[in-house]
């Protein structure tokens, strides 16, 4: 109970602290919230390839959710935002689980921004991660606190620009703080977001 309560107060300091980002008055090209929910499918891990260009861990992932709150923070006039982020998510692999609750920070690079269509890359190094155990697949993760680090692709789409859909490539690991520190990967997370 102590735990939920916490994370509650911390939701509502991210809230009431964060200023308001810039606004492109003319059209709007940013929202503000982001509310998402993010799948793992075991098909898409299965085929792509991420470890040719994201980090290797011990262990993988291979089915999980995800729900998260982003607030924009900062933003220039039309290629590059930030978003302040908050979230739970439960990973398994074929025999256990773990559940996790992290802050992060979140930069976006608009390949495209029009009011109507968005396409991005964001990337994310550091996130603060606390789990809900020492280890998933019998591996010791070596401590309940990890750090959470992900690049994905995504496009904005509509009116209001207020649905977002993300593939992401998801790793966690201690940075070496501790040892041991295998690591664990959760690759082809599919997102989907409500912005306003």
């Amino acid at each position: 109970m102590k735990l939920i309560k916490i994370l509650v107060l911390i939701l509502l300091a991210q809230t009431a602290f964060c200023t308001e980002p810039q606004k492109n008055t003319k059209n709007s090209l940013f929202n503000t919230h982001h509310f998402k929910v993010g799948r793992q499918f075991q098909s898409i891990n299965q085929t792509t390839p991420y470890s040719y260009f994201f980090w290797s861990a011990g262990a993988k992932a291979t089915k999980g959710y995800t729900f998260a709150y982003e607030r924009l923070i900062y933003n220039t006039s039309k290629y590059f935002s930030l978003n302040l982020g908050s979230g739970v998510a439960k990973w398994s692999t074929d025999r256990d689980h773990i559940y996790l609750y992290t802050i992060y920070i979140t930069p976006k690079i608009w390949i495209i921004n029009r009011p109507s269509f968005g396409l991005f890359i964001n990337i994310s190094a550091g996130g603060i991660t606390l789990l809900s155990k020492y280890g998933i697949k019998n591996r010791n993760l070596g401590s309940n606190f990890i750090f959470q680090d992900y690049i994905g692709i995504g496009v904005k789409i509509g009116k209001k620009k207020a649905l977002e859909i993300a593939l992401n490539f998801h790793h966690y690991s201690n940075a070496n703080i501790v040892r041991p520190n295998p690591g664990f990967d959760v690759p082809g997370v599919l997102s989907i977001s409500y912005t306003m």
